[in-house]
């Protein structure tokens, strides 16, 4: 050999050796490459007698088994939900078809998952380790798996190698955060303040391979919650417990109210009046993404604003007061509820005056007269369906003189009463349901 490391060539030697001539004069020299290069073979034969032939030439040029990677993405690698499978499969084309082995080893995936410690890659249903060589099949398609915990954009980093060479490929994943929808539904339309109701959280993740390490809570500011026997407090975090696919959280939720003040969180009027409001929660999830739910509307306090007392002129040069309810009793929405109020009113002396059930409330400025002048000690009671609902007792109205007087109730500086009744919200199921 004048030309090439010999030693790349096994059986081949510097020797004559004997071999055994066919009737054509053919012989066959086996040997192997062991390393890609140019190489120049020298052949000379030598018979029994010791006659030596020319030496003639053989250029040999030997190759590395070149190869390339075929690789097929088969998920839409621009929006992978999270927890989503991510399938990729390669195919190792060589050159030449050879004997030899391939190996791969993935190098990088996520960041903030060096380790793989919650994300997973696998390579032909074998769960696999970063920085690690395995053995690839170079006959057909090897399948890739993977499934990220995080979120965020991630590159799969991986490389197939063979005795001469070492092919790199990447592909980069963009993995959405875990989205899902949410519906609070109850069979209660309207809540009264202090009465328990019950309701569910319809919970839907995007996918049904939730990520079971994505995890998701509620939270409150206005209602008192029970959840699987245990009771959380306005603004406390609930850690809700979630499976796969549609998920149905039952809860029980309670309004706090006592019948002194205001209640919180919800629009007062000029008058005083409370507005029917819904709650506003939340349901988040690890990730951040938060959907605001609603609950049943809470059912507006019944208030009476206050009572007037009036100096009237009777046509005869008589004058004599009369008291008169100003209509600011307010009743959830009056629509198919206004007729089946009716109150009951009475004064130390034990007159009384009542509305029957007929009494007509279209008229938001009209007043309910009281024929009875009312002195003294006076109570009132209002009903819905013939159930009290509401009661106030003042003690004491001021003197009687030509000036009329208005009486507030909540506003309470003229008389400095404190009190603005008492609420039976246990008498309120006519409505809640």
């Amino acid at each position: 050999m004048s030309a090439g490391n010999t030693t790349y060539f096994k059986e081949l030697t510097n020797i004559y050796r004997e071999f055994d001539l066919d009737q054509d004069n053919i012989f066959s020299l086996n040997f192997k490459v062991t390393n890609a290069g140019n190489y120049t073979l020298k052949i000379q034969a030598k018979d029994e007698f010791g006659n030596e032939s020319e030496v003639k030439e053989f250029a040999i040029v030997v190759k590395n088994n070149e190869f390339e990677i075929e690789q097929k993405i088969n998920t839409d690698v621009s929006k992978v939900l999270q927890g989503q499978e991510v399938d990729i499969d390669f195919k190792i084309k060589e050159e030449f078809e050879t004997n030899e082995t391939f190996q791969i080893q993935f190098t990088s995936f996520d960041s903030e998952d060096l380790y793989l410690s919650k994300s997973e890659i696998k390579l032909n249903d074998e769960k696999i380790q970063l920085n690690k060589w395995y053995l690839v099949n170079k006959t057909e398609f090897n399948k890739i798996k993977i499934k990220s915990f995080k979120y965020g954009v991630k590159k799969l980093m991986y490389q197939v190698k063979n005795s001469a060479y070492t092919k790199n490929k990447e592909v980069n994943i963009n993995i959405l955060k875990e989205e899902f929808t949410v519906l609070l539904y109850s069979p209660f339309k309207k809540i009264a303040p202090n009465k328990p109701f019950n309701f569910k959280l319809k919970i839907t993740p995007n996918k049904n391979n939730h990520n079971k390490e994505i995890k998701y809570y509620f939270k409150s500011d206005n209602i008192k919650i029970k959840y699987k026997e245990k009771s959380y407090s306005e603004g406390e975090v609930i850690l809700i417990e979630l499976g796969n696919g549609q998920n149905e959280i039952e809860m029980e939720g309670i309004y706090p109210f006592k019948n002194s003040g205001i209640i919180t969180g919800m629009s007062v009027d000029e008058n005083g009046r409370f507005f029917s409001a819904s709650y506003i929660c939340n349901v988040y999830n690890s990730d951040g993404v938060n959907h605001v739910v609603n609950t049943p509307e809470l059912i507006d306090a019944i208030t009476l604003k206050g009572i007037e007392i009036k100096r009237t002129n009777t046509g005869l040069m008589m004058e004599k007061f009369q008291s008169k309810i100003n209509k600011y009793i307010y009743f959830g929405s009056f629509s198919g509820n206004k007729n089946k109020i009716s109150l009951k009113i009475q004064n130390g002396a034990g007159n009384l005056f009542t509305t029957d059930d007929t009494y007509n409330w279209d008229n938001a400025n009209e007043d309910i007269i009281i024929p009875t002048l009312l002195l003294g000690k006076i109570n009132i009671q209002i009903y819905y369906d013939n159930k009290l609902v509401y009661k106030i007792g003042i003690d004491e109205l001021p003197p009687i003189d030509n000036k009329n007087h208005f009486i507030p109730l909540l506003l309470f500086n003229d008389i400095g009463y404190k009190d603005i009744g008492t609420r039976y919200y246990e008498n309120y199921d006519h409505i809640l349901k």
